[in-house]
């Protein structure tokens, strides 16, 4: 499936890199997130924070994270109509 890492767990390394990537994005787009990434059962393998993120920006990340790997969908597709 594009966009999530398909047939393995995702390792520190691999999660980390995802974390470091998504930062010169979210700063173009002028944007303060949170980044958590877990692996295929949904357990956390690293989290950030940006300064300036919303309070709310960490649990909400974690949460989409989960479902993400739950379903094994992005959370965009997961929206109701």
């Amino acid at each position: 499936m594009d966009g999530l890492v398909p047939g393995h767990d995702v390792g520190a390394d691999l999660a980390l890199r995802i974390i470091t990537e998504a930062h010169p994005e979210a700063v173009r787009q002028s944007l303060g997130i949170a980044v958590v990434v877990t692996d295929r059962s949904g357990h956390i393998v690293a989290s950030a924070r940006m300064d300036g993120a919303p309070l709310g920006a960490l649990p909400i990340a974690t949460d989409k994270a989960y479902s993400s790997a739950l379903w094994n969908a992005k959370t965009g597709e997961m929206a109701v109509d």
